[in-house]
């Protein structure tokens, strides 16, 4: 009788958690993803530190940058909290959808992409000097893109002339 029981709870968790398997895996990729921009920015971020207090340029209180465990710990959370906002999306969207047509999973999967690519976006400025996500908004708007950091910080301009969409090429014919 147990055992017919707990076959019964695992076929109702299954049936929830199998329609909402592409949304918790791509969720796994993104926080994966910005995982290892963190790490890798930690890391530089660091390795700069270091080289900073042997110099003496700052004190051994703002050297502190360490990979620790409570940071690791809030990306399990972040993690497990956007996982079950999947789930919890995709048997809302279930119970609704003889009655209504809400696609909640991908208002959910979009939420988390977002709130993932600006973290992701944060880490990539603070590695290579400057975000896509602000250099995507000055393309758009045509500003001059700062590209690095330091010495090596490069300034790029567009050319207003050749880019120009309003410009009527039938005046020179």
């Amino acid at each position: 009788m147990a055992t017919t029981f707990l076959a019964e709870i695992s076929f109702v968790i299954m049936s929830i958690v199998i329609p909402t398997l592409p949304a918790i895996i791509t969720v796994c990729i993104i926080v994966g993803i910005d995982f290892i921009f963190g790490v890798m920015r930690t890391i530089k971020v660091d390795y700069q530190n270091r080289k900073k207090l042997k110099a003496g340029i700052i004190d051994e209180d703002m050297a502190v940058e360490e990979l620790l465990s409570s940071r690791m710990g809030r990306t399990l959370t972040k993690l497990l909290g956007f996982t079950l906002l999947m789930i919890l999306a995709g048997s809302v969207e279930y119970i609704l959808k003889p009655h209504y047509e809400v696609p909640l999973i991908v208002g959910s999967i979009l939420f988390v992409i977002a709130h993932e690519l600006k973290s992701i976006d944060e880490n990539f400025k603070g590695l290579f000097g400057f975000g896509f996500y602000t250099g995507f908004l000055k393309l758009l708007t045509r500003e001059p893109l700062k590209l690095g950091s330091g010495k090596n910080r490069v300034s790029v301009e567009f050319d207003s002339e050749d880019t120009n969409p309003n410009k009527d090429d039938r005046n020179n014919s």
